[in-house]
């Protein structure tokens, strides 16, 4: 039987682990709350600090991981850092480039411009900027409550991560949203 990690037993991981076990994986959850509703549906519960990567190695190192799972696009760093230090095939990549996403939280109020998209499409590594809808001139921006409130994304790619990340970074920061 196959073992999945999940990082995360909140309610939106609560699905996947349900699927996970449907699909006959052996699931081990991890999070920091001891009451968190997906320690039910798990095939084993870890209490550790989801978003330190070291912590998250250290408990499941020895446990014959085949695959680490997270629905939170916060915590793919922890999958990418954990993935490194694990001697599985299934975690071995398969192509040697590193990958980034960057998002794009304008200040809120009316847009009055736009500025610099064309330029950071531009940078090589770049794969995509999507921009949501509602930005644009005119419309108004509402103070940013949850991940939802985000209005665009910046895709790259590079020789491993960290070139990856310079990339998105410097392509997201030339997009200027002016707002009053």
């Amino acid at each position: 039987m196959k073992s999945i990690v999940l990082l995360g037993g909140g309610p939106e991981q609560a699905d996947a682990i349900k699927i996970s076990k449907e699909l006959g994986c052996n699931t081990i959850v991890l999070d920091s709350n001891l009451l968190a509703v997906g320690r039910k549906f798990a095939d084993k519960f870890i209490q550790c600090d989801i978003k330190n990567s070291s912590e998250v190695f250290r408990n499941i190192e020895n446990l014959g991981v085949n695959g680490l799972m997270v629905h939170a696009i916060e915590l793919s760093n922890v999958v990418a850092e954990v993935s490194d230090q694990i001697s599985v095939e299934e975690f071995k990549p398969k192509f040697n480039r590193g990958y980034s996403i960057r998002y794009i939280i304008p200040n809120p109020g009316k847009i009055v411009s736009i500025t610099g998209v064309d330029k950071a499409q531009k940078i090589e590594g770049v794969i995509d900027i999507i921009l949501s809808d509602d930005l644009q001139e005119g419309k108004v921006i509402s103070p940013m409550k949850n991940n939802t409130n985000r209005k665009g994304i910046v895709i790259t790619v590079g020789k491993n991560r960290n070139e990856a990340v310079e990339r998105a970074e410097r392509a997201r920061d030339l997009i200027n949203v002016k707002t009053i």
